[in-house]
This record gives C-alpha cells, sequence and structure tokens, in this order.
C-alpha cells in the first residue's frame, strides 16, 4: 500500500522538475527522459490502486 504512494509521489515530483527545467531553458532533450519516466511511474500507481481494488473484489 505504500509503495502507491512513494511511486506516485516520485512520478509528480520528477515531472514537475522536468517542466522546471525546460521552463529554466534547458533543452527537451535532455528532459525529455525525466518526463517519460515520471509518466510511466503515474501509470504503475494506478494500475497498482486498481489491482488492489480487484483484489478485493474477489
Amino acid at each position: 500500500m505504500k509503495s502507491k504512494y512513494i511511486i506516485l509521489i516520485i512520478g509528480i515530483l520528477s515531472i514537475a522538475a522536468s517542466i522546471y527545467m525546460i521552463i529554466n531553458g534547458q533543452s527537451i532533450t535532455s528532459t525529455i527522459t525525466g518526463f517519460i519516466c515520471g509518466i510511466s511511474l503515474l501509470y504503475s500507481s494506478y494500475e497498482l490502486s486498481k489491482q488492489q481494488m480487484n483484489n478485493e473484489k474477489s
């Protein structure tokens, strides 16, 4: 249960850091990896919560 929230927080911070770096003038090519990793972490936290809900229904 805790891991879902940790993954969610890290994903949000990664996306925020990528956006901050783009606003400050960093090139998009150097920040796109962090942005994609943040999105994948958000998606994995969504899948974890969906899996937990399915387990509770069973």
